[in-house]
């Protein structure tokens, strides 16, 4: 229990920092990962070289969350500069919806579409949710909880198909079941939705106007909650895990108008002249969204152009541990081109050029180190009590390593292991800062707990909880609480928002593992 203790130190002192003492996450950050980094080495015995590494590596596979962060911010600003912003917030006024459709249809509707195609909800929305009013901490909340629920179909399914090849290959020895493992975490994730995606929707009720809010808005949080999750399911057993997501979310926004017909035999538009044309306001994220489409999906894999983009970029790390950037493949690449392609058609004065990059310096380097640092800390735990062994990274003993102690912890849990095995989700996604690496890095703990405990039957069943909570976890995950933060520029309210979020977070997440114990 001591081992586990010490493991997640770290962690606790930068939750400490951020709620209780009110530091920004960029501080907390780097005190975070040095504490980690002296555990590492003087508690876990883990060689200097080998946690110089593991931080180097964490910094390159965070640059898929950095340069996004920052290339976000920059599309923000351009579109802010450019009037392009507030075009959009004015269009979105010209409809009668209540405070309760709009937060749903916005945040669960088209957040959960995004995020599906691979764009970034938490960069775009926050922007939007200030224009039309609302304060900042609910600007920055309702983005990073709405689309929450479908966090493991995001990127077309790559929070479930990359955990899936790893489970396959690493674990049981047989990659070519990485396809139907894939399928099956897809549906055992979706079996939790209607709780979660439905407690999600009253949430954010609650942190808008408390119980009173909670009463006006039941219908479309119910509404929200039950289409995004039967809709998923629905998909998720037809076509897998890829495209769930995007039909969830667009099931959400469908069901919404079609409920307000219902109830008051129209939709309203309001009359708006503008020489302002909405398409050009909308082409840096329509050009987004296309190219997120083109670079997300299998159907374009034997193209040329479409090999171009996977074209390998390899850094070489430590031992047999490199990194393939594939910059060309990313999403920050093409949120970087699509505001560049926009310039002829947004037409920036040089003044406002000038005012864009200064803006964008100023705004954008501490969210980045923030991201940064964050996966660096995901990596030392990982690589803790590692050691170089005939040229590989090897970890000889399992009880010198970080992840191990608290994964160990948790499985002396016994018949309550279902119950608490979620937690782990929550606490990597944490950590890692997004739920996909969560589910690699604890696939192995998981699988020699639950085969100990549970039988090795429940083991995707485990894994399932295990990434439902690492979704959870987006509402209080500081690299996306950040990114949201830093394209409002409010930077320091990181510390509120993950006050406020904790407890819905943490309830969820027992609610899961509640349901857990009856599926296993």
């Amino acid at each position: 229990m001591i081992p586990a203790i010490v493991a997640i130190t770290p962690i606790i002192i930068i939750f400490l920092g951020l709620v209780v003492f009110k530091k920004g996450g960029t501080t907390m950050g780097v005190l975070g990962w040095l504490l980690c980094c002296f555990l590492s080495v003087f508690y876990f015995k883990t060689p200097i070289d080998i946690v110089l590494g593991a931080s180097y590596y964490g910094i390159l596979k965070s640059l898929g969350i950095t340069l996004i962060v920052s290339f976000s911010i920059l599309q923000i600003i351009f579109m802010e500069k450019t009037g392009a912003l507030k075009r959009i917030i004015s269009e979105i006024k010209r409809y009668d919806f209540e405070k309760p459709e709009l937060i749903m249809l916005l945040n669960i509707g088209f957040g959960s579409f995004l995020v599906g195609i691979g764009a970034t909800p938490v960069s775009m929305l926050p922007p939007i949710m200030m224009g039309l009013g609302f304060s900042p901490f609910l600007s920055i909340v309702l983005p990073c909880l709405g689309y929450n629920p479908l966090t493991s179909f995001a990127l077309l399914g790559i929070p479930i198909t990359l955990p899936a090849e790893y489970i396959a290959t690493s674990i049981y020895n047989n990659p070519a079941a990485a396809e139907q493992i894939a399928f099956d975490i897809g549906l055992k994730v979706s079996i939790y939705l209607p709780f979660i995606s439905t407690g999600f929707a009253f949430g954010m009720l609650y942190f808008v106007g408390k119980w009173r809010m909670v009463k006006k808005g039941a219908p479309y949080a119910l509404i929200s909650g039950l289409v995004l999750a039967f809709t998923t399911m629905i998909f998720a057993k037809l076509t897998g895990p890829m495209i769930p997501g995007i039909f969830g979310g667009l099931a959400v926004v469908l069901a919404l108008i079609a409920y307000k017909k219902y109830r008051t035999g129209k939709v309203e538009r309001k009359e708006f002249k503008s020489d302002f044309p909405l398409w050009k306001a909308l082409f840096p994220w329509i050009t987004l969204v296309v190219f997120s489409l083109v670079v997300s999906l299998a159907v374009f894999n034997h193209l040329g152009p479409y090999k171009l983009l996977t074209t390998p970029f390899i850094v070489h790390v430590l031992a047999n541990r490199s990194v393939d950037l594939q910059i060309l493949s990313k999403a920050y690449f093409w949120v970087l081109v699509s505001t560049v392609i926009s310039i002829p058609i947004l037409k920036p004065t040089k003044e406002q050029l000038r005012d864009i990059t200064k803006t964008w310096i100023i705004r954008g380097y501490k969210p980045m180190i923030a991201a940064a640092v964050f996966f660096a800390i995901a990596f030392v735990m990982d690589w803790s009590g590692n050691s170089i062994v005939n040229g590989k990274l090897t970890l000889v003993d399992t009880g010198r390593n970080m992840n191990y102690a608290i994964g160990d912890a948790i499985s002396k849990s016994g018949p309550f292991y279902a119950l608490l095995a979620p937690l782990l989700g929550l606490f990597g996604a944490v950590v890692a800062g997004s739920e996909t690496p969560s589910n690699v890095m604890f696939a192995r703990i998981q699988y020699i707990a639950t085969t100990k405990l549970l039988g090795e039957k429940n083991y995707l069943q485990i894994i399932a909880a295990h990434s439902t909570a690492g979704g959870i976890a987006s509402g209080i995950t500081p690299a996306k609480i950040i990114n949201a933060a830093a394209v409002v520029n409010k930077i320091g309210i990181e510390g509120e928002v993950i006050k406020k979020t904790l407890v819905l977070c943490i309830l969820l997440t027992i609610l899961t593992g509640i349901i857990t114990m009856f599926l296993v």
